[in-house]
């Protein structure tokens, strides 16, 4: 366990009795595609905690196709929700997930590209050895080539 565990414990939630974990690879696309419906006004205000209320209502359709796609729950059943329920089911949402990807995601991605640029850098300057030293020492020059015709 981490500093940061004692902090902000690991997540995993129950909001109006459904589980919200962490996003799979096959939702990610889907849950892009449905925040994408959302106006940027709306997205920042997810960013910075201070989103309006009548946001929430005019795209509780868009909000409900997201959270049903982060919990695998059929969106009819997220729709039939009283609107307090499905902000709390949002804010799991997001809290879950960016807490995985802070967390989880950013650093392993950062270790692996970090390892992928290092070696590439090596594989770049062993085969930028060999071709200069390959090089200096070949005659390039056809004797049996003309320049007049």
């Amino acid at each position: 366990m981490d500093d940061l565990d004692v902090v902000v414990p690991p997540l995993c939630a129950t909001a109006g009795g459904i589980e919200v974990r962490p996003l799979v690879v096959r939702q990610l696309s889907p849950f892009a595609k449905a925040l994408k419906k959302l106006p940027d006004d709306v997205i920042a205000g997810l960013s910075t905690g201070s989103i309006n209320p009548l946001a929430i209502a005019e795209h509780c359709d868009v909000f409900a196709e997201a959270v049903a796609i982060a919990t695998f729950t059929d969106v009819k059943t997220i729709g039939d929700m009283l609107p307090d329920r499905l902000v709390n089911l949002v804010g799991a949402v997001l809290e879950v997930n960016l807490d995985f990807f802070v967390r989880h995601l950013a650093p392993a991605l950062n270790d692996r590209m970090g390892r992928v640029t290092a070696r590439g850098q090596r594989l770049i300057a062993v085969a930028g050895s060999m071709s200069s030293s390959g090089s200096s020492s070949m005659d390039t020059s056809d004797p049996t080539s003309s320049t007049t015709r």
